[in-house]
């Protein structure tokens, strides 16, 4: 490949993270909105909300977990590893994950 192609491709890759870090953003201020109005107003939240609530405290735990991966020592190996053995379900938050990802773990359940 010649520069140029891989210049587009990080700048391609960089955008999805950012967008998903958005998405992943904007999924917790949700999240915290609910808990913050059932808490408040002491309403009873519906099954769909605690789901919602439950998976996106999922999602933090694991953001949390990725980077304390990152952050040590040979983490990139780990998480090269992890790629390898198609790990990212279980590590990576759910906006981080493509589309075919979400359908397998979706199977799965």
């Amino acid at each position: 490949m010649v520069y140029n192609e891989y210049y587009k491709l990080l700048v391609g890759k960089t955008k999805d993270f950012f967008n998903s870090l958005s998405q992943e953003s904007e999924e917790t201020k949700k999240a915290f909105a609910l808990l913050i109005k059932a808490n408040e107003k002491n309403v009873e939240l519906t099954i769909e909300e605690k789901e919602f609530i439950g998976n996106q405290m999922k999602d933090i735990l694991k953001t949390i977990g990725l980077v304390s991966i990152a952050v040590l020592p040979c983490g990139s190996i780990f998480l090269i590893l992890a790629n390898f053995f198609k790990l990212n379900n279980y590590i990576l938050p759910s906006s981080f994950q493509k589309n075919d990802e979400k359908l397998d773990k979706d199977k799965k359940k």
